[in-house]
């Protein structure tokens, strides 16, 4: 069986994905591969936030859901004889009279450059939704992301100089994304032909892959 994560399994949606890429991070963990914990802190207290407001903002009111964590939100699917478990963790989930509802939060503004993500984004939330009805989950009626999009700051309202501490303010703006429910079995079939085979071959059309090679050759000459 493989087991991939969510957003590594998103980076094949990616225009010009690189399948040497995919199959190395899968097989090794870079160094310097390291996802600062604030970051998560920062969606915990956004989630927290969007219930508080009830409606009264980016996302409509609803029933709030506990996301599972990955461990225990993770499904399976066969493709061509490989077995292909998909796990991940939701930033958000809420039920409304239409159905369930997965918002993913990302800490930056909304801009052209995050335009480009977009890919990644979508196979990141379609999978999430993909795992839920797969667990037999009612329906997925909307998926969305929630830009927590830093506000000009203001000295007199961000710090508390009785307790010694600052905030900072976030105004949050809503992205829908377009459900897809046959992307996941695609992405996965693709997946498990990389992954059962041995390394792809380099190629100068990834970016990433001249520069690994140029630190290969490197330390290696």
């Amino acid at each position: 069986m493989i087991s991939v994560g969510v957003k590594n399994l998103a980076g094949l949606n990616m225009p010009g994905a690189c399948e040497r890429c995919f199959w190395l991070k899968f097989n090794f963990k870079a160094p310097w591969d390291i996802f600062p914990g604030i970051f998560s802190a920062i969606a915990n207290h956004s989630a927290e936030c969007m219930t508080a407001l009830n409606g009264e903002s980016a996302i409509e009111q609803g029933e709030w859901i506990k996301p599972p964590t990955w461990q225990q939100f993770q499904a399976e699917t066969h493709q061509d004889g490989t077995e292909v478990n998909v796990r991940g963790q939701a930033d958000y989930i809420q039920r409304t009279e239409s159905g369930i509802e997965i918002y993913d939060f990302k800490t930056a503004r909304y801009t052209p450059g995050q335009e480009l993500l977009l890919p990644l984004y979508k196979a990141q939330l379609n999978a999430y939704a993909w795992i839920w009805e797969r667990k037999g989950g009612e329906k997925v009626t909307k998926l969305g992301l929630v830009y927590c999009e830093p506000q000009p700051t203001n000295v007199a309202r961000d710090v508390n100089a009785t307790h010694g501490d600052f905030s900072m303010t976030f105004a949050p703006k809503l992205v829908e994304i377009d459900i897809d429910r046959g992307m996941i079995q695609r992405l996965a079939a693709q997946a498990a032909k990389i992954l059962t085979n041995d390394c792809p071959k380099f190629t100068m059309e990834c970016a990433d892959c001249v520069k690994l090679d140029t630190i290969i050759h490197e330390v290696t000459r």
